[in-house]
């Protein structure tokens, strides 16, 4: 009887040991999967043998560092339009440059657009003169100058010269030296008024600029203007109207710069 209770336990003592060896064996499932971490070696040896990354983006600059793309040197956009110029089969594209440099603000363009003959480009001559005027009066003192010579000498030369398109200069040159503004371009102007064969429309608007600059160095022009008109006789249809305006914008001016 005693013996078979030794058994008994002995049968019950090994359950007992089976489950909880078998419990303790069990993977924890809350646990993290996945293989161990291979040996110290074996990393450093797939490290030295893995490329980097072609895909991996380069460092940022340090703060304040100029940017790789640098900003395009004065001789670059000169020599740009210059080719532009050249391209006498391509109005449109003339213009656009002319025009881009404008807007730009391309002072150092100026020499470029001086040194171009009106009478070889006349689809672009306008918009070269306007070039010139806003550019020359966004320029330093010297180039300012200089625009309003070009200018002053291009009046004489067109006012001269015949054809459609240098008589449609001549009224663009007269705007464009009473946009420019300056000394310069105001005596540059009534040198033009006193001096060249001017129509009697673009000597009127001549004055109306000048009036308008109140320069002083155009007094003796205006005042040789008012004797012109007065003396011109009355005439017919558009000329008295042409007459009549001179006749009034002599008047303004007149009073402009008490005369």
């Amino acid at each position: 009887m005693r013996d078979r209770r030794f058994i008994v336990a002995l049968v019950v003592f090994a359950v007992i040991a089976g489950a909880v060896a078998l419990f303790l064996g069990k993977p924890d499932k809350h646990a993290p999967t996945g293989a161990s971490s291979p040996p110290p070696e074996e990393v450093a040896a797939a490290q030295q043998e893995t490329p980097p990354s072609e895909s991996a983006e380069a460092p940022a600059a340090p703060s304040g560092q100029p940017s790789a793309i640098a900003p395009r040197a004065a001789g670059d956009r000169a020599s740009t339009l210059r080719d532009a110029l050249s391209r006498m089969d391509d109005d449109a594209a003339r213009i656009a440059a002319i025009e881009s440099a404008m807007d730009d603000g391309a002072v150092e363009t100026l020499p470029v657009l001086e040194g171009v003959e009106l009478r070889s480009d006349p689809e672009a001559a306008p918009t070269i003169i306007h070039a010139i005027a806003m550019l020359g009066r966004k320029a330093g003192r010297a180039d300012e100058r200089q625009a309003a010579q070009t200018l002053g000498n291009w009046i004489h030369a067109e006012s001269k010269r015949e054809g459609a398109d240098a008589r449609g200069n001549v009224s663009v040159l007269v705007d464009a030296l009473g946009d420019l503004g300056n000394h310069d371009a105001a005596q540059a102007l009534a040198g033009s008024l006193d001096n060249d064969s001017l129509p009697l429309h673009v000597q009127t608007l001549a004055v109306q600029r000048l009036t308008a600059l109140g320069d002083p160095s155009a007094q003796d022009a205006i005042a040789h203007f008012s004797a012109r008109v007065a003396a011109l006789p009355h005439a017919e249809g558009l000329d008295e109207s042409l007459r009549e305006e001179a006749v009034a914008v002599a008047a303004t001016a007149s009073d402009r710069f008490h005369l």
